[in-house]
């Protein structure tokens, strides 16, 4: 695979895809998210316990994921608690440096943004409020509360989020920070940047296609302003 400069990415694209939790904040700063697994495997040990031994993740939507198809009141209660947890700790998340000035980047190239997550609307909806993000943002899709098979690595949202901009998929980037982000843009045919937060992940990322790969959100801003730069009459 053949990297691209970042400048380039944003002077070819239409839209920006943004992951939700890692790109734009730490989602579960102030409210431990093994709180809302511990929550979940009490639920499945009286209502379904033969699914307890597959409750294994400590990150809720992963242990979602983990526990495949499931009976739907089982599955929608699961789901209950988790968005009470989400909507908990978008009180206390906290913000990634770099993501509010690449969001405003954006906003004065024009670039809309649109939030793809696999958490919680309601949740996400009411971090941006807190952090008056509103804004800056043209959508936000989020996963299907009835159907966790359509989370991410599933291309379904960000299909959707393609959809909301009415922006083909060569003409968007999807900016994430897992392996779930750059999967889900390779199979719905978007350009993927990888955000490596942590050690590792850039070779992960480069392996399953990401088209660049970045480690801190500032990097993106800068691009951003540099494809406003060259295409600005001097």
């Amino acid at each position: 695979m053949i990297t691209m400069r970042l400048s380039t990415i944003f002077a070819s694209v239409g839209a920006v895809l943004l992951d939700f939790d890692g790109p734009v904040c730490t989602t579960f700063a102030g409210y431990p998210s093994p709180q809302i697994t511990d929550q979940m495997r009490r639920t499945l040990a009286n209502t379904y316990p033969d699914a307890l031994d597959r409750c294994r993740h400590r990150y809720p939507l992963h242990a979602l994921a983990e526990l495949g198809d499931l009976p739907q009141q089982v599955h929608d209660d699961l789901e209950r608690i988790i968005q009470r947890g989400e909507l908990r700790a978008a009180e206390s998340a906290t913000a990634t440096p770099g993501a509010a000035g690449f969001l405003s980047a954006c906003r004065a190239a024009r670039l809309p943004v649109v939030i793809v997550t696999n958490n919680y609307e309601a949740a996400v909806v009411r971090y941006l409020a807190r952090t008056r993000l509103t804004e800056y943002v043209a959508a936000v899709v989020a996963r299907d509360t009835t159907d966790s098979a359509l989370m991410k690595p599933h291309p379904h949202l960000v299909q959707r989020a393609m959809e909301q901009v009415a922006v083909a998929a060569e003409k968007c980037v999807l900016v994430g920070d897992s392996d779930t982000d750059i999967q889900a843009a390779v199979d719905a045919g978007t350009l993927s940047i990888g955000y490596a937060n942590k050690p590792g992940k850039a070779e992960q990322f480069t392996a399953l296609g990401a088209n660049s790969i970045v480690t801190d959100m500032s990097e993106l801003t800068a691009a951003v302003q540099q494809a406003q730069d060259a295409v600005r009459p001097s």
